[in-house]
């Protein structure tokens, strides 16, 4: 006669076998994938790059979505990436066990109608429940250098618990959360935008070659541009940073200012230090990245007025800020990754460099006006276009008879408002020469 424990057996083993059967394609893929990535700080209960999984996980135990959407291979916010993925800051694991946790390491299948954010970062976080409504964001970057202390753990913490108190409230505050969730994308997948279909990296990653998110941003742009469709404001200066309408945000709180510059949009609707920002445009505000959210998504052109509610000394103050047609330019955009790109393809040139008016005389440079010099050449030292060819030291002076474009990217934002295939006039000194040039530009 079988034992108890002879008879289980089989049966058992029948049914672990089914089950790695059902699991084990899909669990082996991701695994191959992290240990391509070298990904290994991922600690705890995250379900790794499988978006599907989290929504079905967090429809059945109710729980919130927290999502890390992360290139890996960069270094940038690595330190607050690794407290996060392996729970190894005090309280950090109680905190996320009270979420669904996915890790997401790759741009291809991303449903860019769910996660819209700033795409050229390499560190951001989700808030949101399974019904796919956003309860916020967490990550951003201001700065050209160091961008990991524009972000916290601290702040991180508090927009992970003030999310969690919005999950609470759910579904009574929907409709307050709607604003969270922008209008559908010209193009619902990365695969799909037409400057990325021919890529190789476009598809599936095998933890070498991927499509990467801060080449979304890049692809859009292109792609409007094919049609010679006028790029809105907001593609050329995307997700402005508080600062470009006077606020500096203190990066270890959820949205609390730290200082307000004069004579800004800011300081006009009243705005002090020390103010929480608790609602923007009616909207629950968790981060700073919130606040960036709002501000993407404010139209362009005209005078706009944004609704704020801050919290000032124990009560709440409603202010109102007009934001002026060009405010957008007033951020600084030169740390995105396309950049670069985008002077290469338009111009043919890597790098321009701004002459100080202190020593132009030395160069016989105009002593006031346009003064971009060549640094970098393009691709192979080339430095060309399609129209023209560039030598290092060049120094640009007129553009399409205006002179007063200061910096690289205000000249490049003078380009990208043109269609393709149009000239564009200049003027250079070479060789203590005025000379002229046309470009067509792509």
């Amino acid at each position: 006669m079988l034992t108890r424990a002879a008879w289980a057996g089989p049966a058992l083993l029948a049914c672990a076998l089914a089950a790695a059967a059902a699991i084990a394609p899909q669990d082996s893929a991701k695994e191959k994938l992290k240990t391509t990535l070298k990904d290994n700080d991922v600690v705890g209960e995250w379900i790794y790059d499988d978006i599907h999984g989290a929504f079905s996980q967090a429809r059945k135990s109710g729980r919130p979505i927290l999502a890390v959407i992360r290139c890996v291979p960069s270094w940038n916010y690595r330190e607050i990436d690794k407290q996060v993925a392996r729970r190894e800051t005090p309280g950090m694991a109680e905190l996320l066990d009270k979420f669904v946790c996915v890790r997401i390491v790759q741009a291809h299948g991303l449903d860019l109608a769910t996660f819209q954010f700033d795409t050229d970062l390499t560190w951001a976080v989700f808030f949101l429940n399974a019904d796919k409504v956003v309860y916020g964001r967490y990550g951003h970057r201001g700065r050209q250098k160091e961008p990991h202390k524009d972000v916290s753990i601290e702040a991180f913490k508090k927009a992970a618990k003030a999310a969690l108190e919005l999950h609470e409230g759910y579904p009574k505050n929907k409709k307050e959360l709607a604003g969270k969730t922008g209008a559908s994308p010209e193009w619902r997948l990365p695969e799909l935008i037409p400057d990325l279909k021919t890529r190789p990296e476009i598809k599936a990653s095998d933890g070498k070659n991927c499509v990467r998110c801060h080449t979304v941003h890049e692809g859009e742009l292109w792609s409007l541009r094919a049609p010679k469709q006028t790029l809105p404001d907001r593609m050329i200066w995307p997700y402005p940073m508080p600062e470009a309408v006077g606020l500096t945000l203190d990066p270890k709180e959820m949205a609390s200012v730290t200082s307000v510059e004069a004579d800004t949009p800011a300081e006009k609707a009243g705005f002090k230090a020390g103010d929480r920002i608790a609602r923007l445009d009616g909207q629950p505000i968790l981060s700073i990245a919130d606040v960036q959210w709002v501000l993407n998504n404010v139209r362009d052109g005209i005078p706009v007025k944004v609704e704020a509610e801050v919290e000032r000394d124990g009560k709440n103050t409603e202010l109102t800020m007009t934001l002026p047609p060009a405010w957008r330019q007033k951020s600084d955009p030169t740390w995105r990754h396309n950049f670069p790109d985008l002077k290469h393809r338009l111009i043919g040139v890597d790098t321009f460099e701004a002459i100080a008016l202190d020593v132009r005389k030395e160069h016989n440079l105009p002593p006031a006006g346009m003064a971009l010099r060549v640094k970098k050449l393009g691709g192979g030292g080339e430095g060309r276009n399609t129209s023209f060819t560039w030598k290092t030291g060049d120094v640009l002076i007129n553009v399409d008879g205006k002179n007063t474009f200061d910096t690289e990217y205000e000249l490049i934002a003078h380009l990208l408002r043109k269609n393709p295939a149009q000239k564009v006039d200049f003027s250079i000194i070479r060789d203590g020469r005025i000379q002229k040039g046309t470009l067509v530009l792509p």
